[in-house]
């Protein structure tokens, strides 16, 4: 821990996630940017043309998506982000940079590129859950204002229908002042429910981030329902999924959300 507080405390920035391509320059060329790499406010960084790379603010404790073809300094590109987003909490922030260096200690699990610990953060999703969907799956007593959409790898258009063996990619929107912790759950037209995720993603405030892995349908054709769980601290989707079956509704004061689709299988 001391190793890795002294590394953070030395460097303003650091890269968390990247989607697509992203680059720094250096000297006279660009050159690819990579995980955990450290970064100053003077640093100039770009993007793919659909690329992003999520930007970690040490001294702050925000996150702030980037997304620029042309390019610019770090300090910039971040500056509109830095007056409107909340921090994470100390415990969130820290357990994302665990996740960055790879470190897994008692409690601690690495899935989907984030580091999970066991805690009650599962068993409250469940129960708020469990207490805020219908029938139907449509969700009701949503705390942020996030949005989720299937999209064509290719033309990368929204898609309402596929066939069995298709692949989409996940778009998420988060328009909300808060980073966001997402996985995706998915009910096939059986009722039956599970995670698409192995772990959650960090989604950050006022930004559209294709999460890093595709989604391919397979029976039963019907409507399928993919539902993105949204919260501020991290959380198992798979266990959620197995703690509300068991699970009986009940009274919560958790802030989440969750954002559904419908997706017809042929």
């Amino acid at each position: 821990m001391l190793l890795i507080g002294s590394c953070v405390s030395a460097q303003d920035y650091q890269v968390f996630s990247i989607n697509g391509t992203a680059e720094r320059f250096d000297g006279n060329q660009w050159k690819t940017l990579v995980k955990a790499q450290a970064l100053t406010g003077s640093d100039q960084i770009r993007t793919s043309r659909n690329g992003s790379v999520t930007v970690l603010d040490n001294k702050l404790r925000k996150i702030y998506a980037v997304q620029s073809v042309k390019g610019g300094k770090v300090e910039t590109l971040t500056a509109t982000q830095r007056a409107r987003t909340k921090s994470l909490t100390k415990e969130a922030f820290a357990e994302v940079i665990k996740s960055m260096f790879g470190k897994q200690e008692d409690g601690y699990s690495t899935r989907g590129g984030v580091t999970y610990r066991g805690g009650n953060a599962d068993e409250l999703l469940a129960v708020w859950l469990n207490a805020n969907i219908d029938d139907k799956y449509h969700i009701s007593n949503s705390s942020f204002n996030i949005a989720l959409h299937a999209i064509n790898p290719i033309s990368y258009k929204s898609v309402q229908s596929v066939r069995v063996g298709d692949n989409v990619e996940l778009l998420v929107v988060n328009e909300s002042d808060d980073a966001l912790f997402v996985g995706v759950l998915d009910i096939d037209a059986t009722g039956v429910w599970s995670a698409v995720s192995d772990g959650c993603e960090l989604i950050p405030p006022h930004s559209s981030i294709v999460l890093p892995y595709p989604v391919e349908f397979f029976e039963p054709r019907g409507t399928d329902h993919l539902l993105l769980l949204a919260y501020t601290e991290l959380f198992d989707p798979k266990r959620v999924v197995e703690l509300r079956g068991k699970t009986t509704v009940g009274e919560t004061s958790v802030k989440a959300s969750a954002a559904q689709i419908e997706i017809i299988i042929k």
